[in-house]
């Protein structure tokens, strides 16, 4: 049980870092700006980790794997041997419901992070463009005096 929420909610909050790196930069590091944030991570990855386990728990779909308890059918390769009934695991909807909670977790992992980044990029460009102009209607106004 714990091992499928570890599972789901280490990647999620190795993105939202990168959330919440952007934000710390877009306010230049006034901590009291973005604060309220940590909250709504921490949430997320209750939110996005907890239904799940609850659910492979409650299906009786978490069993002995290769190394540790996980989703997995039971007996072990009951799914692969046809001679060997699954007693547990191994059904259609398990199946279906792990691979949408991968797209999900890749979506979070390969998505999310390269998106803030890009932001905070032309955030960065864009604030670095404003000094320069700054920096040379100093200059001209302090010519011109």
């Amino acid at each position: 049980f714990v091992s499928i929420i570890v599972t789901i909610a280490v990647p999620y909050y190795y993105s939202s870092l990168s959330v919440f790196s952007c934000f710390a930069v877009r306010n230049s590091f006034k901590e009291e700006n973005y604060r309220h944030i940590e909250k709504w991570i921490h949430l997320g990855a209750i939110i996005v980790s907890l239904p799940i386990a609850i659910l492979f728990a409650a299906r009786n779909s978490i069993n002995p794997n290769i190394t540790r308890c996980f989703v997995a059918e039971y007996p072990f390769g009951c799914v692969e041997d046809p001679n060997v009934p699954c007693e547990r695991g191994g059904d259609s909807l398990t199946s279906a419901i792990e691979t949408m909670y991968s797209w999900v977790l890749m979506a979070i992992l390969f998505i999310i992070p390269p998106a803030a980044l890009l932001y905070l990029r032309e955030f960065i460009k864009r604030a670095t463009r404003d000094t320069n102009r700054s920096v040379g209607k100093k200059k001209l106004i302090e010519s011109l005096r």
